[in-house]
């Protein structure tokens, strides 16, 4: 199912977070699940504890936000994919932006970025030469720039 997007009804200039939403049209694999799962908590529990904070989800063309309506949601329709990762997001936001999927925009300053693993550097051989290449070359930058980065830590 595809929501119709609906506009914040706050300026974007006062928005204090943005949840980057490149996953909402992305295949579900554990990466996005992850986000879609922690983006859905997080709009709970800011209705439910903090309504005063000011945090929206913004997605790009194809964004299903199926369960998440409890963040208000923008649609940034310009570009697609990286593309719209890079350019469009950071363009049409004034707010930080937070990104749970390995990824993000590098000219962002005021950037949460979650990053799930180092597996495209252990084992290469497991992934497509341009998907390897974009990894190896955007992490190191996004570790640099980004003001804060997660990561997960598992259990074993």
């Amino acid at each position: 199912m595809i929501a119709a997007p609906f506009e914040s009804s706050q300026e974007p200039s006062t928005l204090a977070w943005t949840v980057n939403g490149r996953f909402l049209s992305q295949r579900i694999t554990g990466v996005q699940r992850y986000a879609k799962e922690l983006t859905q908590a997080l709009g709970e529990l800011l209705r439910s504890h903090a309504p005063q904070c000011n945090v929206e989800i913004a997605g790009g063309p194809g964004s299903h936000i199926d369960g998440l309506m409890q963040l208000p949601f923008r649609q940034f329709r310009r570009l697609g994919g990286q593309f719209w990762e890079q350019v469009s997001l950071p363009l049409s936001v004034r707010a930080g932006i937070i990104s749970l999927c390995n990824t993000g925009p590098i000219f962002c300053r005021n950037h949460i970025v979650c990053i799930h693993d180092a597996n495209v550097f252990q084992w290469p051989q497991s992934y497509s030469p341009s998907f390897r290449t974009y990894y190896r070359w955007i992490i190191p930058i996004l570790g640099r720039r980004a003001t804060k980065i997660l990561t997960l830590l598992s259990q074993t």
